[in-house]
C-alpha cells in the first residue's frame, strides 16, 4: 500500500504559540502547519509516520519537551530530537490519538539510504515530514548569507508545491550541506515513499523570517 497523505512543516518549536515570543513572521506559518496536519488527518490514515533530522538513523520513541525554549520541563521519560519533537507536538495539538512512528535521519544520510527508508514505509500511512530549507537566507541567519540559498529554497518550494518527487530525489547532499539545509534527508525519504502516487499537492506557506527557509505543504492522494 502507499501513503494516503503528506504534510510538510518546518523543524522549529516556534510553531507552538507557547514558545513564540512574538507572532511576527510566525503566526501565518503556525496556521499553515495546523491546516497541513489537519488535512493529513482528514485522510483517515492507519498511522502517522513522522520523518525528520535526528542524531542517528532509525526509529525513535518519546515526545516533545520545550525545556530550553523558555518553558518548564515536562514530566516525560524520553525526549525526541527537535525535528521529531515538532512533529509530535503538531500531532498532539491537532488531536491525533492513533498510532504514530518516528523515523530519524542524520543530516548526512546518503540518498540511497533515504530511498531504502522511504521504500520501507508501508500500509495506509500518512507522512508528516519535518524539515527546513537553507539556514543561510540572510546576514543574520544561523549560517550567514549565501547568495545561492534563495534560489535553492525556491526550487525546493516548487517541488513541494507540485509533489515533484524526482526533484526531491535529485537533491544534492553536498550542496545541501553547504547551504545548511535541514530537511534534505527527510525530503528524500518522502520522495521514495510517495513515488507512484497521483497527488493533489498544495504549498500553503513559504517564508524565511529568521533567515531559515520554512515551508508548509499538504499532499492528498487522488
Amino acid at each position: 500500500m502507499t501513503p494516503v497523505a503528506v504534510a510538510v512543516c518546518p523543524a522549529t518549536p516556534l510553531l507552538s504559540p507557547d514558545v513564540s515570543v512574538s507572532p511576527d513572521g510566525v503566526a501565518d506559518m503556525q496556521a499553515a502547519c495546523r491546516a497541513a496536519v489537519a488535512a493529513l488527518l482528514d485522510a483517515t490514515p492507519d498511522r502517522v509516520v513522522v520523518i525528520g533530522e535526528a542524531p542517528r538513523l532509525g526509529e525513535y520513541d518519546g515526545t516533545w519537551d520545550w525545556r530550553g525554549f523558555g518553558l518548564p520541563a515536562r514530566a516525560v521519560q524520553d525526549r525526541l530530537p527537535r525535528a521529531l519533537a515538532v512533529g509530535a507536538w503538531l500531532l498532539d495539538d491537532t488531536g491525533w490519538a492513533g498510532p504514530r512512528d518516528y523515523l530519524g535521519l542524520p543530516p548526512d544520510t546518503p540518498p540511497g539510504t533515504c530511498a531504502e527508508q522511504g521504500a520501507g514505509i508501508g500500509g495506509a500511512a500518512a507522512l508528516l515530514v519535518i524539515g527546513d530549507g537553507s539556514a543561510r537566507r540572510s546576514l543574520k541567519a544561523p549560517g550567514h548569507l549565501d547568495p545561492r540559498a534563495e534560489a535553492y529554497d525556491e526550487a525546493l518550494a516548487a517541488a513541494l508545491g507540485t509533489a515533484d518527487v524526482d526533484a526531491l530525489s535529485a537533491l544534492d547532499p553536498a550542496l545541501a550541506a553547504e547551504l545548511m539545509v535541514g530537511g534534505r534527508a527527510a525530503f528524500q525519504v518522502l520522495a521514495t515513499a510517495a513515488a507512484g502516487v497521483h497527488w493533489q499537492p498544495r504549498l500553503l506557506r513559504q517564508e524565511a523570517p529568521y533567515g531559515v527557509g520554512w515551508f508548509a505543504a499538504a499532499w492528498k492522494a487522488a
